[in-house]
């Protein structure tokens, strides 16, 4: 990021899908000194960040130029912590297929809009989340326990 931003005049728009939409964040918050000529980040179906990566100054500072995208059956956009709302969009595939950026659906020049996430999507998040929990808390009693 830091490379591209002093060998460029203009103005910057970063981004990129699942873990590429995650660095698009993450390089563009770290490189302090490409923060003025970043126009907008964006994460397509990109997973989110710990609660520490967050708020940190930096990151709040860049916040309003991050545009999240993911699709109406979105798992992977959806792990970690997210601060920022996610525009969800139509998918002509079905379930976690929906990953595909290329299954979106466009109309005319913009994607098409939802509303909210497919209720089957939203039960299964829940239960990834707590498991996820349930790792994490049985990983650090674990821990604690063999100190």
């Amino acid at each position: 990021m830091q490379k591209i931003s002093e060998h460029t005049d203009g103005m910057l728009r970063v981004g990129g899908h699942s873990k590429g939409g995650n660095l698009a964040i993450y390089g563009s918050v770290m490189c302090k000194s490409a923060h003025e000529k970043i126009l907008e980040i964006y994460s397509n179906d990109g997973p989110g960040f710990s609660r520490e990566f967050q708020e940190l100054p930096e990151m709040k500072e860049m916040m309003p130029k991050i545009i999240r995208i993911i699709p109406e059956y979105s798992i992977i956009g959806t792990l970690l912590e997210h601060e920022k709302e996610p525009v969800i969009v139509a998918s002509s595939s079905k379930g976690l297929l929906q990953h595909d950026g290329f299954s979106w659906e466009v109309q005319g020049p913009a994607l098409v809009r939802r509303d909210s996430l497919n209720k089957t999507a939203l039960r299964f998040i829940e239960i990834l989340h707590k498991w996820i929990c349930l790792l994490y808390t049985s990983d650090a009693a674990d821990e604690a326990r063999s100190v």
